[in-house]
């Protein structure tokens, strides 16, 4: 499914229009706007998968450019990211859908992330969370409205646990029983949000039968840094 992601930064007054250069020549392919204080870029891409690839690239890019930007709080750092999923695209000419596609999206998101306050979060946030040294990701998607949370796309459900700091809840594959996906193990998780780290835990052994010393080790507490999509 495609995805629509926004960035919102506010540079330093003395730093402003060297930033704005900066993020034109990196994000060639992206609407970049201004108003006011604020500099905002939005994006469109095929998946979140394709979203997820680049992130590695963006984070590195930013951290070059955080010396230009104000920071917005200690939990949001220097930006604010919110990325959601395209469920409808406008029903006009081929001559013009490119266009009047982004011009219809991005007034809607512009008129949703400028409304927010400082301390506001976005409805749902998307992480991005691997184990070191590995490439595969686990995706964690937080509803904030309805203290729902998610893992790997496969589903919102209600959280076991839900506090300021950490989010806990049980993964069970085998009770979605609306979508046609692979067996997996039982998996208790819990969410540091102070820290964006997530600890996944495999609860029972009948759906892999750990055979081997490398089968044992998959019941051990893996754990994951996770990094938020924008």
């Amino acid at each position: 499914m495609k995805t629509m992601t926004t960035a919102k930064f506010k540079p330093k007054p003395e730093y402003f229009d060297k930033f704005l250069d900066a993020l034109k020549l990196n994000a060639q392919n992206s609407y970049i706007l201004t108003r006011d204080e604020n500099v905002l870029e939005i994006w469109l891409k095929n998946s979140i998968d394709v979203l997820a690839k680049q992130q590695p690239g963006a984070f590195d890019w930013l951290d070059r450019q955080v010396y230009m930007l104000e920071e917005y709080s200690p939990e949001e750092r220097h930006n604010r990211p919110f990325t959601a999923f395209v469920e409808q695209e406008p029903l006009i000419s081929k001559g013009t859908i490119n266009l009047m596609r982004s011009i219809l999206i991005t007034l809607v998101l512009i008129a949703t992330i400028f409304s927010f306050s400082k301390t506001s979060y976005a409805e749902t946030t998307y992480y991005a969370c691997k184990e070191p040294q590995k490439i595969k990701a686990r995706y964690v998607s937080v509803d904030w409205s309805s203290q729902k949370i998610g893992l790997d796309k496969k589903g919102l459900v209600d959280a076991d646990n839900w506090s300021q700091h950490s989010i806990s809840w049980v993964h069970n594959a085998i009770q979605q029983s609306d979508v046609i996906i692979k067996s997996e193990p039982r998996m208790s998780l819990f969410f540091d949000l102070t820290s964006e780290t997530l600890l996944l835990t495999i609860l029972d052994s009948e759906t892999i039968m750990p055979e081997t010393s490398e089968d044992w080790a998959k019941f051990l507490p893996a754990y994951f840094q996770c990094k938020e999509f924008f």
